[in-house]
């Protein structure tokens, strides 16, 4: 692991401090929500580069509304096979997500020929060419996060769950076994060596709940074993305090959000949000009657940080039409709840979702604003909607591993009521037209919008 880690570090200080420092996106997309008017020899060279990202990571490929097709993955595989590639694994013909060499070489290698992609000149090929440049920076930095136990484990688990599928033979169900065995044996090192603490760990318990439903010990003995004895070792290790956020935070925000704000420029941005979104939900829930009030307040309640499948859009370019990745997966629910909000009641659900999302998004930020503590934060930036106390609190455990996924939904807010609430559902809407996209180009469309 140590080997990879230092390939990977080299990749960090290549890719995400250099994006940290603000290097250049490219060219903003905001064009109308048409298809990709590039030349022939354009539009198949995307298809197939798309088809070699796809297959490169199965993750991917499930975002994807064209997977790769089954020859291309399993070509993939083969290659990597006959590379001889250090720590490669195979699921159902496909590379898997621990394949950590497989997955650098062939992200540097699709790098390479992003830069020389065939180019008709126009503005929407251009466009379009920065959005596959974002999207290749996202996974690259995925990859080098992942290599890092510390902050990684869960992110891992899952990944195991993402990719899970349904075996269709013995060999499948061996080769699924394998995967979570090998994906788990680091993340278990590092338990039982202490490097795992706080929330975090308790986190990582909450990750394995849905794998442990999939890999029931009848089909899965040695999976089970495995998790058996990974959930042992982190309940020995509650008892030890430790930190409760991983380094690089405003580099990951770069790199998967766009976003290049400033610590203190993102708090006070945040919580402008915030009270302006109280103000509205106090004022939307005060004018319905009692019992709407109270089908509003349940209705935000479940909608708050909650991930759903995204709907696509019916005619946008190739990049824009992949499901989002996992640090704006919690994008799709609010966003559609504003796009379609057509009645008081539906105002009043929107307002106090948006609003809980941005309070749980100061909480992530509450420690790398020098609040030691986050019950301090929880008090000072409290929900309005009835959330559980066993939901809050993993919600809260979420937003301090994953502090993107949760910052992520707050600027979402921002970007959406930035031109006034009066503007909010249209923009909503042509966000959801406009398909997925880093912030930043999602933001520089919607200030052309008319």
């Amino acid at each position: 692991m140590s080997a990879v880690w230092a390939r990977l570090s080299c990749a960090l200080c290549l890719g995400v401090a250099a994006c940290a420092g603000g290097a250049s996106r490219g060219a903003p997309v905001a064009a109308p929500v048409t298809a990709v008017k590039s030349g022939p020899s354009f539009a198949a060279w995307e298809k197939g580069w798309l088809d070699e990202l796809g297959a490169t990571d199965m993750r991917i490929a499930l975002r994807m509304r064209i997977p790769p097709s089954k020859e291309v993955v399993e070509r993939a595989a083969s290659e990597a096979v006959v590379r001889g590639d250090e720590g490669l694994g195979v699921l159902g013909g496909a590379i898997d997500v621990f394949s950590w060499k497989t997955r650098e070489v062939r992200l540097g290698k699709l790098r390479e020929e992003l830069g020389k992609a065939p180019d008709d000149g126009s503005e929407e090929s251009r466009g379009e060419k920065a959005l596959l440049g974002d999207l290749l920076e996202g996974e690259q930095a995925r990859l080098v996060d992942e290599g890092v136990l510390g902050i990684s484990a869960s992110d891992r688990v899952r990944a195991i769950v993402a990719t899970w599928g349904h075996p269709s033979s013995l060999i499948e169900v061996e080769q699924r076994e394998h995967e979570v065995v090998r994906g788990l044996l680091d993340v278990s090192g590092d338990v039982v060596l202490g490097q795992l603490k706080g929330p975090r760990i308790t986190e990582l318990e909450d990750a394995l709940d849905p794998l442990e439903r999939l890999a029931v010990p009848a089909g899965y003995p040695q999976a089970t074993k495995a998790l058996t004895f990974l959930r042992v070792e982190l309940g020995k290790a509650h008892s030890t305090p430790g930190v409760t956020r991983g380094p690089l935070l405003f580099g990951s925000l770069a790199v998967h959000l766009g976003s290049r704000d400033k610590p203190e420029t993102l708090l006070l941005k945040l919580e402008g949000e915030e009270a302006s979104l109280r103000k509205e939900a106090t004022a939307a829930l005060a004018a319905l009657g009692d019992e709407a009030r109270v089908r509003a307040l349940e209705s935000a309640a479940v909608h708050v940080q909650e991930e759903t499948p995204c709907d696509l859009p019916t005619s946008p370019s190739p990049a824009r039409a992949l499901l989002p990745p996992p640090e704006r997966a919690l994008l799709c629910s609010p966003l559609h709840l504003a796009a379609s909000a057509s009645i008081r009641l539906d105002a009043a659900i929107v307002a106090v979702t948006l609003h809980d999302d941005v309070a749980i998004a100061l909480w992530a930020l509450a420690l790398d604003h020098g609040r030691p503590d986050l019950d301090v934060a929880r008090l000072a930036h409290p929900l309005i909607a009835p959330v559980s106390t066993d939901r809050r609190d993993r919600l809260a455990r979420s937003a301090l591993v994953s502090p993107v996924r949760a910052i992520a939904v707050g600027l979402m807010a921002s970007l959406l009521d930035e031109a006034g609430l009066e503007h909010r559902r249209d923009r909503a809407k042509a966000w959801v037209a406009w398909g997925d996209g880093p912030l930043d180009t999602v933001g520089e469309y919607l200030r052309h919008l008319p």
